[in-house]
């Protein structure tokens, strides 16, 4: 989706040099630099679009949309004025459902300039998107990793307290209960799981299944 943003943003901004380009080079007969400069208008206007989804550059971002859309909207809807002052949609005889061509071609003026700011509006918003798009296919690997890794501390949570093979139980701390002596086991009978802990170390979930085998006689 982020390529087809983008595309469609160079769309717009193909269209937005050619007018801009074409008014500035006949009206003041810029040369080339009416073209220079219909370019980096059109892209100063794509990157404040882009501005915004930044914190940090939010205030120039808006300044520039302020600016450069301003220009950019006047100066093409100046062309659009230009080509239809000069060359009329309808002649005085044309009739759509009994309205007047004169009111016909007020329509379609307003109509020209909904379409000259067209250009304008989806370099901005278009720019302002794709940012977003890249802020998204950043953050979504970043949320997946520290998924992954509080799934892998609480596995490593469960595990610390899930008792080994009978004979060689031990989370990393403590005794072994092939490592008990009499005394030992005997001691362990009259002992609490918490206090069991305490002094042979382990889990509690150990200490229960100690205490519980040396009541039994099977410690």
């Amino acid at each position: 989706m982020n390529k087809l943003t983008e595309r469609l943003a160079i769309g717009f901004t193909i269209i937005s040099i050619w007018r801009v380009g074409s008014l500035i080079s006949s009206a003041f007969n810029g040369g080339l630099v009416s073209w220079a400069f219909a370019i980096l208008l059109a892209f100063s206007l794509y990157a404040s679009g882009r501005g915004l989804r930044d914190p940090q550059t939010r205030l120039p971002a808006v300044l520039g949309l302020v600016v450069f859309g301003s220009i950019d909207l006047l100066l093409n809807e100046m062309d659009l004025v230009r080509v239809l002052s000069m060359n009329p949609v309808l002649n005085g005889g044309a009739n759509f459902l009994g309205v007047p061509a004169a009111y016909l071609e007020y329509g379609l003026q307003i109509v020209a300039v909904l379409y000259g700011g067209t250009q304008t509006f989806g370099i901005f918003n278009l720019g302002w998107m794709a940012a977003g798009y890249e802020r998204v296919k950043v953050t979504k690997p970043a949320q997946s990793k520290s998924k992954t890794a509080e799934k892998q501390r609480k596995t490593s949570a469960t595990s610390d307290n899930v008792p080994a093979v009978e004979g060689a139980e031990s989370d990393g701390e403590g005794k072994r209960r092939n490592e008990l002596r009499a005394a030992d086991r005997d001691r362990i009978s009259a002992l609490t799981p918490r206090q069991i802990v305490t002094e042979y170390g382990g889990s509690i979930r150990r200490a229960r299944e100690w205490a519980a085998a040396a009541k039994d006689g099977t410690l």
